[in-house]
């Protein structure tokens, strides 16, 4: 399409580079290649929850690859659970697009007898067996499939992905040959909770592993957001800490990733659940260095010098998730330090927090140009500290602030309106609210003693 640019309204392209005139649902996966035409002198991207609440809209000029904005799209849609959506339009010149309707699948089979109807083209199946990760199947199927023919009739409960190169992504269906008890989502969702509670104080079970690798093959294969298993995490956050201290060095960044498919976000997870992960993550390294016949004058030290990689490989990754990781080494009576790829020790500490959120502060207004749409109001309740800036900066400074008061039970958790701002906020200056948080979150800590 040739015209697009300059535009005198907002304007909406798909992928094949036509114009979009009606709301579209489309999966986060088939976001690639679509764009924005905005005005010139400006207009604004706003994006929605669509389970409710206000939106949010950051300012925009020209041509804008929609896929800049996929970090807040994925921890949004991950918020709302496996089958939210998050409503993206575009405004400009007085004129708002079509509402485009993100989530993580395009289409549905529909089950007919043992038949599932795919549509026309042909759809590339995955299945994954809940019950042994390791057994992944894989077909072309064309129309029509009966999972029988190629899952057979043995036991084994399977997860099964597609996707299909004229529709997209295929919504994840369950198959067995022996199908069992009906039981809703909630059901399964307390079910798996309970058993991630079951783990914590039990870190020498193979089911961590099982798990694990679950959730690997299953996301190797697509999206492991709509695992119950995953979805279960957020309720006990515990778990989903222990799982990303466990795991070893390569597989560091793909458990931080679980973010984007469970309903938490690791800056808000309470101080209180990384502290018994790491206990729960100790002790097993305790218990399995003794029955491999370590003496125990060599424990402590083998355990301090594991932790503190693995803090120091996280916190490569995510900076700000620092004094998460130094409270929960301090209450378990380890020393916060954390050790980089090069054996350098690092504390997981701020000294003189205050100053260090000062200068932090005056360093983000530098930058400062204006905040998202939609955020105003957002501000820390208890914590007092004296920020430099005007109010037009109130909420992009406050905003590691709310996390901290949530992180140590200051503070309920969002609601999803608060959940969307503080993204949005994190977005506008990653910088800063990465700098600040160690630090809010120490003053934080010190306001509860």
């Amino acid at each position: 399409m040739t015209g697009l640019w300059p535009s005198r309204v907002a304007r909406l392209i798909d992928a094949q580079g036509a114009r979009v005139t009606g709301n579209r649902p489309i999966s986060r996966q088939g976001m690639a290649g679509w764009r924005g035409v905005l005005p010139a002198n400006g207009g604004a991207v706003q994006l929605r929850m669509a389970l409710g609440g206000a939106p949010v809209a950051f300012s925009a000029g020209g041509a804008v690859p929609l896929i800049q904005f996929s970090n807040v799209i994925d921890q949004a849609l991950a918020l709302q659970s496996a089958d939210g959506r998050v409503n993206l339009r575009l405004i400009g010149g007085g004129q708002e697009t079509p509402r485009l309707e993100i989530g993580r699948y395009d289409w549905s089979a529909e089950p007919a007898g043992p038949f599932w109807h795919l549509g026309t083209g042909v759809t590339r199946l995955t299945a994954v067996c809940l019950d042994d990760p390791a057994r992944i199947v894989r077909v072309n199927v064309e129309s029509r499939t009966d999972p029988a023919v190629w899952l057979g009739d043995g036991d084994g409960l399977w997860f099964v992905q597609g996707y299909s190169e004229s529709r997209g992504v295929m919504r994840p269906m369950v198959w067995s040959a022996q199908p069992g008890e009906w039981s809703s989502r909630e059901q399964r969702l307390q079910d798996y909770a309970q058993e991630w509670r079951r783990l914590l104080p039990e870190p020498d079970d193979i089911g961590w592993d099982r798990i694990w690798s679950l959730i690997l093959a299953v996301r190797d294969a697509g999206d492991a957001s709509a695992l119950d298993q995953v979805q279960a995490l957020a309720r006990v956050p515990a778990a989903a800490v222990a799982l990303l201290l466990r795991v070893g060095r390569a597989d560091r960044a793909a458990a931080l990733l679980t973010e984007t498919e469970s309903p938490l976000w690791w800056p808000l997870v309470s101080c209180a659940a990384w502290t018994e992960a790491l206990v729960s993550v100790r002790d097993g390294l305790r218990h399995r260095l003794r029955n491999a016949g370590i003496g125990e004058e060599d424990i402590g030290s083998l355990v301090a010098e594991r932790l503190a990689k693995a803090a120091g490989e996280i916190i490569a990754l995510r900076p700000e998730l620092a004094v998460h990781l130094g409270q929960a080494f301090a209450r378990a009576g380890e020393w916060p330090q954390a050790l980089t790829a090069t054996g350098a020790s690092i504390p997981l500490a701020v000294p003189k927090a205050r100053d260090r959120l000062a200068d932090a502060a005056q360093d983000a207004l530098r930058r400062f140009s204006r905040l998202p749409d939609g955020v105003s109001g957002l501000s820390a309740r208890k914590l007092k500290v004296a920020l430099p800036g005007t109010d037009d900066a109130r909420p992009l400074l406050h905003a590691p602030l709310v996390a901290a008061e949530v992180a140590t039970g200051g503070r309920s958790n969002p609601t999803p309106q608060e959940y969307l701002q503080l993204i949005a906020l994190r977005a506008a200056d990653p910088v800063w609210f990465d700098t600040a948080l160690p630090a809010a979150l120490t003053l934080a800590l010190e306001a509860t003693r």
